[in-house]
């Protein structure tokens, strides 16, 4: 999946979890 610049910033908004930034990170 291809999650955009802002949507990505607006769901590690609502998220705030670094382990699934990260998580993320490495997925991308």
């Amino acid at each position: 999946k291809v999650i955009g610049a802002e949507s990505l910033k607006d769901m590690v908004d609502k998220l705030k979890s670094p382990r699934k930034v990260m998580m993320l990170v490495k997925g991308k």
